[in-house]
């Protein structure tokens, strides 16, 4: 359902769509708004759509509204970024929305894997949102995650901001993850990184300048 710029989102299957019209859009969805009207429960299925990947971002805004989306699996068996979101870029926006009970398995090199978002960029923003019970593993010993973390994978934008944000029993197999963290990954360049937390690591930062 949508009225004007604002589209309400309801099941699975408006969720699939989001993605594909996302793909479908030569702006990424940018200046249009994504309304989560209810928890949404994938079933314990795999997630394959990723909203938004490296070639077509999401650009635009997502509202979780205080709803949960839970229940799913991400499998990786290329080098992208993977998560309920792909790659997030431009000024999207992301928030009030939580994400439980994911599993994430690599199969072969992977970019970077997250519960909420595989990946931020540009001017992104991820604010009041919270990653539950996210694990991430690997299917071989040729299955590996360059960066994983409960919510976002990686951070890499001088522009991006990520606030209010937590993760609760979230884990990862380090021998299988590089950067990992409970909230984030991996940060490689960030504007901001506010009251977040982890009852793990909040998050790896490659730039030491970042770790104050």
């Amino acid at each position: 359902l949508s009225a004007g710029n604002e589209i309400h989102i309801s099941s699975v299957q408006d969720l699939t769509k989001m993605a594909s019209d996302i793909q479908a859009d030569a702006q990424g969805g940018a200046g249009k708004v994504y309304v989560l009207d209810n928890d949404i429960s994938l079933e314990n299925k795999s997630w394959s759509a990723n909203i938004g990947v490296k070639d077509k971002p999401f650009c635009g805004t997502f509202d979780g509204q205080g709803h949960v989306i839970k229940d799913y699996s991400l499998a990786m068996s290329d080098e992208l970024s993977y998560g309920l979101f792909g790659v997030v870029s431009g000024d999207a926006v992301i928030k009030n929305v939580g994400i439980e009970n994911v599993s994430a398995t690599a199969s072969t090199w992977t970019n970077a894997i997250g519960g909420l978002a595989g990946e931020l960029n540009g001017n992104a923003t991820v604010e009041a949102c919270y990653a539950k019970s996210v694990k991430i593993d690997a299917t071989t010993t040729y299955g590996y995650a360059k960066r994983g973390g409960g919510l976002i994978g990686l951070v890499d934008g001088s522009g991006v901001n990520v606030k209010n944000c937590y993760s609760v029993d979230c884990g990862m197999d380090d021998s299988m993850v590089d950067e990992d963290g409970g909230v984030i990954g991996g940060v490689h360049s960030v504007n901001e990184i506010l009251n977040c937390y982890a009852d793990t690591l909040l998050t790896r930062c490659k730039d030491e300048s970042l770790k104050d």
